[in-house]
């Protein structure tokens, strides 16, 4: 993919990530990965879109906990 010069990092940022999701070994370093990719998007879209991520990802944490909890019932 060609991209015009405004476009570039945002295209260099995106092949980066990609390429650390494919080279991942394990569940467990594919998801730092992807997670990595996330902080890096939402940094670049800005405050709003930092929080909003920082928001559903706090949320997921207490969901798992939440379901981690119940198993344990």
């Amino acid at each position: 993919m060609m991209a015009g010069r405004a476009r570039k990092p945002e295209v260099n940022r995106h092949a980066w990530h990609e390429a650390r999701v494919a080279e991942a070994r394990t569940p467990k370093e594919k998801l730092w990965a992807l997670c990595h990719w996330l902080v890096a998007e939402a940094f670049h879209a800005g405050p709003d879109q930092l929080q909003a991520a920082t928001d559903m990802v706090r949320g997921r944490i207490t969901e798992l906990a939440e379901a981690r909890k119940e198993a344990t019932r």
